[in-house]
């Protein structure tokens, strides 16, 4: 059986208080990873051959 899953990347936001209260590093600041109207497609498969 085959799986996907679209994930779209709304926004990307940053929460100071959040951070400062959570994070080892509070002053780490917004994700460099991720951006607003990126897209990611994950595939999982199963084969019974």
């Amino acid at each position: 059986m085959r799986h996907e899953c679209k994930i779209t990347v709304l926004a990307a936001e940053c929460f100071p208080e959040l951070q400062k209260n959570y994070l080892m590093g509070p002053q780490a600041g917004p994700c460099p990873c991720f951006k607003a109207g990126q897209t990611f497609l994950l595939k999982r498969g199963f084969s019974c051959r």
